[in-house]
């Protein structure tokens, strides 16, 4: 029996469900649109069909050229045409019609009239209604089944949505509908012209119903326009950007452009702070946002974007679906600037935390930086990452994540270490995966520990400052003070080393020197909203589970930071200078 994760679990029950309400939506269908006389099966439905130009110029070829002087023998020569073409009865309203109409105006009308005929779609009537409604949710069904079938990760947030469409799907496929002679320009009777277009127009209405939205965005557009919106209601967020709204646009991108690099970064960073969640909250696969360089083909361009990183880049993304390619912002000086967008897929953001066991440093004493640690009896585990003195006091700490060393805390849904007598709070090296029980010899005692925004870090006084050295595992490099990141280090791509339990000594680069934002997996829930951590600095891929809290240094062993977490592409560090504000740190005893 095959073993399915939460998230699969889901995906089946939803499937099974829309599976479910197919079934039962396809019997209604099919029961409503036959019936059964005498024990024959017969449609139930009519269509409505008009003249071809063929069957036109036919018809009027035979008025005209008929020998007959009698209207009568001629009517029934078209009748009889018409019911072999069209499959319609002696009781049909156009045989009433030609009976009764002469012949030099029926060669005028005829092509206009309405021909119902048998079928089993309802395409007459008010029952055409009903036949979009049926239609737009069979759309919806194949939508929801290919999406949920074809997603990498089952989505739950998004059930509530795709339980409101149900609903909202019909009316709107039945509004369009109606309003299509007010998106087209031609004066012919459009809907009623349609035939089983209206079949193939619902269900595109039903599958791409976001598109949906949007065409009913020109219909309020046509029916009010702009400028009577704007009289009546004021500004209007809903409307479309007009031609001249095209050129502000434009002005205001260039006047974005002269800025200097510096105002640029500054302004897109106002907008991740006060605005970028409104974005993460409409497109959930967002992982994170940073001011960056726009890329072109790979080269990079003379002005800043908002740089936003997702899951997965898709290039077949309905249009109403995609993240917004340009951005407009008043900043906090009232001036309106509107500045690129620039999207990588780069898998989903986690924590750093270790999936097996890997036996090193058992034998160590003392305790040195890149082995691993762990809370006593907690399945949780990172890096030690540095040995740490406070300002006016002579006792050693041990830094690492909050993950880390307070996964009891961060298991209890608490965001700050508070002191419990009760709760064990002992910290041993190697992690509790890493040795056996016997083996577990605690080295340090939780005592500070914060997760916000800005932090995700914990300090564990030692029990002896010789337990641990600020010396870096199997490589014999001492910890040379700190170094702070700038954008110079991003254009040089300066150089920078993790050492981690997992990945011990590891080289990559400086990516970016203040990620505004970054949605992490993996903390639970309502410890930290979203997952969200602010000013990251952002390295190619340096780690791997286990590594966090893991020091992150520069050629010359100078400590940049903390690891935190990664996606496919980077890695996450704690800037130290944050570390070192919030635990009012020594930064002088991390010299040698």
């Amino acid at each position: 029996m095959i073993k399915m994760d939460h998230s699969e679990k889901i995906r089946y029950r939803w499937l099974l469900g829309t599976s479910i309400i197919t079934l039962i939506l396809v019997v209604v269908y099919i029961s409503t649109h036959l019936r059964c006389d005498g024990g024959k099966i017969e449609v139930v439905g009519n269509e409505i069909n008009y003249l071809n130009l063929n069957q036109v110029n036919l018809i009027n070829s035979t008025i005209n050229n008929h020998d007959s002087t009698d209207d009568t023998l001629i009517k029934k020569s078209i009748i009889d045409y018409l019911q072999k073409e069209n499959n319609i009865n002696n009781s049909a309203d156009i045989i009433k019609y030609i009976n009764n109409t002469e012949l030099s105006i029926l060669q005028i009308y005829l092509p206009y009239y309405p021909i119902k005929t048998k079928s089993f779609f309802w395409l007459d009537g008010n029952r055409i209604l009903l036949e979009i409604v049926f239609w737009s949710l069979f759309g919806l069904i194949a939508n929801l089944l290919f999406s949920a079938l074809s997603a990498q990760v089952f989505d739950q947030k998004k059930i509530p949505e795709q339980i409101g469409k149900f609903i909202y799907t019909p009316f709107l496929a039945i509004i369009i509908y109606l309003s299509i002679d007010l998106l087209s320009s031609s004066k012919t009777p459009a809907y009623e012209s349609f035939g089983k277009g209206v079949i193939v127009l619902a269900f595109i209405l039903g599958f791409y119903t976001r598109r949906a939205i949007v065409l009913l965005g020109r219909v309020k557009d046509l029916i009010l326009p702009a400028k009577e919106r704007e009289k009546k209601e004021g500004n209007d967020d809903d409307s479309k950007p007009n031609e001249n709204n095209t050129n502000n646009i434009k002005k205001e991108e260039d006047l974005f452009k002269e800025l200097s690099y510096d105002e640029q970064k500054r302004i897109i960073n106002e907008f991740i702070k006060t605005e970028a969640s409104q974005l993460k909250d409409k497109f959930d696969e967002i992982q994170g946002f940073s001011a960056r360089k726009k890329e072109i083909n790979n080269e990079e361009q003379p002005f800043y974007c908002l740089h936003i990183e997702i899951e997965e880049k898709k290039n077949n993304m309905d249009e109403a679906e995609e993240i917004p390619k340009q951005i407009s912002f008043i900043e906090s000086s009232g001036l309106k600037y509107t500045f690129q967008t620039d999207i990588t897929g780069v898998g989903k953001n986690e924590l750093s935390s270790p999936k097996t066991a890997k036996f090193i440093g058992e034998n160590q004493n003392p305790k040195q930086l890149g082995l691993s640690c762990s809370r006593i009896g907690s399945k949780a585990m990172g890096t030690i990452g540095l040995m740490v003195y406070k300002n006016n006091e002579d006792k050693p700490y041990l830094l690492s994540c909050y993950h880390v060393l307070c996964s009891t805390e961060l298991k209890a849904q608490k965001s700050k270490f508070t002191n419990d007598p009760a709760i064990d709070s002992k910290i041993i090296s190697p992690g509790g995966m890493d040795t056996v029980e016997e083996l577990q010899i605690p080295i340090a005692e939780v005592s500070d520990g914060t997760l916000s925004h800005h932090m995700d870090a914990a300090l564990a006084k030692l029990n002896d400052k010789d337990l641990l050295q600020n010396v870096f595992y199997d490589y014999n490099g001492k910890v040379n003070g700190i170094s702070y990141v700038s954008s110079v280090d991003i254009r040089n791509k300066r150089t920078v080393y993790l050492f981690g339990r997992t990945s011990g000594r590891r080289k990559g680069t400086i990516i970016d020197n203040n990620q505004g934002i970054v949605y992490l997996n993996g903390y639970p829930k309502d410890t930290l909203e979203k997952g969200e951590l602010w000013n990251l600095i952002i390295t190619s891929k340096i780690s791997k589970p286990g590594d966090s809290g893991a020091a992150v240094v520069d050629s010359n062993n100078k400590v940049i930071g903390i690891l935190v977490g990664s996606n496919q592409k980077h890695s996450f560090v704690i800037p130290i200078s944050t570390i070192i504000n919030k635990f009012n740190l020594n930064k002088n005893k991390l010299n040698n």
